[in-house]
């Protein structure tokens, strides 16, 4: 029987669920063991209070050692080193655990793959990046605009497969759909009345969510909208202060991972005015049936959004453009039809069955 190793650097929702499919579609020919670098309590998104169905095979006997480049793990490292695996999946090139084993890969020619989702290379390390990215058997990212990144970096194409990040579609969508049955009754909860138009964010608040960018768009708006602005950070202070001369800016907290839904069942359009290497928001929001205003430093905006169609990018860092376009969006203007099709591709192709044969594909070791 193969063996193969998956070292993830925190349990999560969007790609837990996918090993899990995956073990269970290959465990009559493939052994897998699940490595985790960070406990689930330095989760990336602690606020969802979520617990991951994997068992993990370190024990974390030993607290990890904190570097410059990151956690170090001896304890995963040793195991990887003596397990004997024949293909080794691995979660970026940093933290220091991972680069040790892509290193130790490296130097003794043992097949390995990575999961990034990055769209930018550090200047610093960008000679130990490539090293990583040319010895790689393949790659796994989570959508479109990851993958045109590393083809610009010089992968070739067909060591690239987009799906790392997929949350079970099917699942969201019907949960949504259910609770827009009490739309009226939820929305009376958030203080929303039936005829407002509700434009959704989810989010940490962090500078490159350029939230104050969103604020100055509200502001310059010709029609009264609501806004459900939803996380904390750093920003906060912001739509705060923003929201005491604006009663039509409504703030809430984070909230656990299996609230957030009904959020989008609330909602008539979704706004992200900043940037990231992907979103799930924003696939939510597509799975949602709902029209979408993104800039294009948001990466998951290559892979729902049919510009002027379903939704509409716009150039980061430009205010004007984003309030032009939550006007057009407020007014109607986007396709219902192509705000369908695309609800129905991400529920019913792009799904945790599809992303677990991608990983497959990635592991390759039949």
């Amino acid at each position: 029987m193969k063996k193969v190793a998956i070292i993830v650097q925190t349990a999560a929702p969007y790609r837990d669920r996918i090993i899990e499919t995956y073990i269970n579609n290959t465990n009559d020919k493939i052994f897998t063991d699940i490595y985790l670098i960070n406990t689930q309590e330095k989760s990336m998104h602690p606020e969802w209070e979520y617990t991951s169905p994997l068992n993990f095979k370190n024990l974390r006997e030993k607290e990890p050692i904190k570097t410059f480049y990151g956690t170090l793990d001896f304890e995963i490292i040793k195991k990887l080193i003596r397990g004997g695996y024949d293909s080794i999946l691995i979660s970026g090139w940093f933290p220091a655990t991972s680069l040790i084993i892509e290193l130790y890969c490296i130097i003794f020619n043992k097949r390995f793959s990575v999961m990034l989702d990055s769209v930018e290379i550090n200047k610093k390390t960008r000679t130990l990046a490539h090293l990583i990215l040319n010895k790689a058997y393949s790659i796994f990212v989570p959508g479109n605009m990851s993958k045109n990144f590393l083809i610009s970096e010089g992968v070739p194409e067909n060591k690239i497969y987009k799906g790392i990040y997929t949350n079970d579609n099917e699942k969201i969508y019907n949960i949504i759909e259910s609770k827009k049955i009490e739309r009226n009754h939820i929305r009376d909860q958030y203080g929303l009345k039936e005829n407002d138009f509700c434009f959704l964010f989810v989010g940490k608040l962090i500078p490159t969510r350029r939230i104050g960018n969103l604020l100055k768009a509200i502001d310059r708006q010709t029609e009264v909208s609501k806004y459900l602005i939803v996380g904390d950070g750093p920003d906060l202070e912001l739509v705060n202060d923003f929201a005491i001369d604006h009663s039509n800016v409504i703030h809430l907290s984070s909230v656990p991972l299996e609230n957030l839904h009904e959020l989008y069942a609330i909602a008539d359009a979704y706004i992200h005015p900043g940037k990231e290497p992907f979103s799930l928001a924003l696939v939510e929001a597509a799975i949602a049936g709902l029209p979408i205003v993104s800039t294009d430093e948001v990466g998951a905006a290559y892979d729902v959004i049919k510009q002027n169609q379903n939704g509409i990018i716009v150039p980061f860092d430009s205010v004007s453009e984003l309030t032009i376009a939550i006007e057009r969006v407020r007014k109607g203007e986007m396709n219902i039809n192509a705000i369908e099709k695309e609800q129905k591709i991400l529920t019913n192709q792009y799904n945790i069955k599809w992303a677990a044969e991608q990983l497959e594909k990635v592991l390759d070791v039949e």
